[in-house]
């Protein structure tokens, strides 16, 4: 039976991402001014609503952070930092850094992927709730979308588990064994559980500062105040990424084993 501590592995995120804080701002650097770019062209096009378009245009800054959230991920479980320091043995070293670059490309195909199939989710619900809200010819079409919103949170909960497959792809762990060993609902709501405790903290503190900030700077609408938000919108969500992802490898630790995890990794 999968048992997880939620609030030790929550707690263990926050204090990994704060005690490497440094290392992860030197990583984070070039994702962020990647997602910064394909943020403001998404905005520069309109494509706010266009789902499918903007995953597109943000198809790069998906790639950067999944580099980025690979490395940490080996960070927890291999303590593996970059840049890669040679030792000096020349075969040795190539033998480690193709391992490395196994698990960092693998996890960062597999995290935009996710990150795709996650927009086309999006916006298959949107237009099939659209749908029924148009082409409904009775007067309660609610007991539709109530029962289509139930299915796609019952999905969603289901699936959650492989919005993370990143993570054991990055540690070359097999996606079999995981799906394996994650079967079933109960190590999607041990996940969701961590999930939550890790974002919503972040999230409303620092959605009440920006709220603040904006709410004081008066009108938002120029040009200047909607790339200021652009910017910190872009640095909130590194940090979540950053903070979700330490919680879920954690709570892998706990689920998969982390002994297992790294002879599965072959380090």
């Amino acid at each position: 039976m999968i048992s997880v501590d939620i609030i030790e592995a929550s707690g263990k995120a926050y204090q990994k991402v704060w005690y490497e804080r440094a290392y992860l701002w030197k990583l984070a650097m070039v994702p962020i001014l990647i997602k910064l770019v394909c943020e403001v062209t998404v905005l520069s096009l309109g494509l706010q609503t266009e789902f499918l378009k903007q995953g597109l245009v943000m198809i790069p800054a998906y790639m950067a952070e999944g580099w980025m959230l690979s490395h940490f991920v080996r960070l927890i479980f291999l303590g593996n930092r970059w840049p890669f320091k040679p030792t000096g043995d020349f075969d040795a070293d190539m033998k480690k850094l193709q391992v490395r670059a196994r698990g960092i490309l693998g996890g960062m195909v597999i995290y935009t992927l996710i990150k795709m199939v996650m927009i086309g989710f999006v916006a298959f619900s949107y237009g099939l709730m659209d749908g029924l809200e148009g082409g409904a010819k009775s007067d309660e079409p609610g007991g539709a979308l109530f029962l289509l919103s139930l299915v796609l949170f019952a999905g969603f909960v289901w699936l959650f588990r492989c919005v993370w497959l990143y993570v054991p792809v990055a540690l070359n762990y097999p996606i079999r064994l995981y799906m394996k060993r994650l079967e079933g609902l109960g190590a999607s709501l041990w996940l969701i559980g961590v999930w939550l405790i890790c974002f919503l903290p972040v999230f409303f503190v620092f959605g009440l500062l920006v709220s603040m900030i904006f709410t004081g700077a008066g009108d938002g609408s120029s040009a200047g105040m909607q790339f200021i938000f652009s910017v910190t919108r872009v640095m909130i969500d590194t940090l979540l990424s950053l903070v979700t992802t330490a919680g879920i490898c954690y709570a892998l630790a706990e689920m998969l084993g982390a002994s297992e995890t790294k002879r599965g990794s072959g380090r």
